[in-house]
């Protein structure tokens, strides 16, 4: 695991340093040098006395000049990931945010027929809160724009989940409120036509006990989109069947896991009621150590008060 997490976070410090302002302002646009830059280094390289006048090996000092740097760039941008995935300072703030958003979902236990909002009104104003500090949280510990989501399936409670059964978007973080266009509302979200959903739902199929990791963690979402292993009903049928232009989602990485007990009897598997999500807008920022297990003692503290509720009947009629 130790490995692992190193592999990740020297994949992602390897991704700071290419779009770090410091890499920016020495390559233009990416790829050539600027002619400024390079003035300054082989003047810069004249500078001692003690290399030769000749511009050729000013030259090659330049280079091996740039490379130092970029190489300092790079150890100081490690041990800066090193630090913050590996202080537990941030956990400790999220026992805060976490607290806060059980509160709001224990309130359900008090909820009497009576009362002036409904039992999913209140409902989905816990789960609103939940992804908000969820986003602190994942925005802190990335150091990127973090979106946190929760989808449920239609008819969660009359029907096992399937490839073709399709998913309301319940709440997600308010800095993406912008993500549900009048398109994205129209268009039909089923698990076949989204990657992530569909593997978690093959892994809940092939379960053989409640130890297993059900989750879908994907580190570069582009790639795999460029690859044509990547689906995902946000992505029109042309983009999908294209995908060569520039990348059409605002997010590069996620995780997903599915809203399920966290504990529970083999012989008698509960019912997947929909899914907690969260995305980053750059690569390699999700997926560490302790982000899926966190993610499922979340949806485990969700899981009864959905399945209790009849947000499914409440989101189908609020589509017609």
């Amino acid at each position: 695991m130790i490995w692992g997490e190193l592999r990740i976070i020297t994949i992602k410090t390897w991704f700071d340093v290419i779009y770090s302002n410091f890499v920016r302002w020495i390559l233009k646009s990416g790829t050539l040098p600027t002619i400024g830059v390079w003035m300054c280094i082989l003047i810069s390289s004249k500078l001692f006395d003690n290399l030769p006048e000749n511009i050729l090996f000013g030259f090659i000092f330049a280079i091996l000049f740039l490379i130092a740097i970029i190489v300092i760039v790079f150890v100081a941008f490690f041990l800066n990931n090193i630090w913050l995935n590996g202080i537990p300072r941030k956990y400790g703030d999220l026992l805060i945010l976490l607290n806060e958003g059980f509160t709001r979902v224990h309130i359900l236990r008090d909820w009497k027929k009576e009362d002036e909002l409904s039992y999913e009104d209140v409902l989905v104003f816990a789960l609103e809160n939940f992804c908000g500090q969820l986003k602190v949280h994942f925005d802190n510990k990335s150091l990127s724009d973090c979106c946190v989501s929760i989808k449920v399936l239609n008819k969660f409670k009359d029907r096992e989940i399937e490839e073709n059964s399709h998913l309301f978007n319940v709440c997600r973080s308010q800095e993406h409120g912008h993500r549900d266009t009048e398109e994205y509302k129209k268009r039909e979200h089923t698990i076949s036509g989204n990657t992530g959903f569909n593997r978690i739902t093959h892994l809940l199929a092939n379960r053989t006990d409640n130890t297993e990791n059900i989750d879908y963690i994907e580190r570069n979402i582009p790639r795999k989109w460029r690859k044509k292993d990547y689906l995902n009903t946000s992505i029109s049928k042309e983009e999908q069947e294209n995908p060569n232009g520039e990348f059409p989602l605002e997010y590069k990485s996620e995780i997903i896991v599915p809203i399920i007990p966290y504990s529970y009897d083999v012989e008698d598997k509960p019912r997947c009621v929909g899914f907690l999500c969260v995305d980053s807008n750059r690569r390699y920022r999700v997926g560490m150590r302790y982000d899926t297990p966190l993610l499922r003692g979340v949806a485990d503290g969700i899981y009864h008060a959905i399945m209790n509720s009849e947000l499914d009947k409440k989101l189908n009629k609020a589509k017609s």
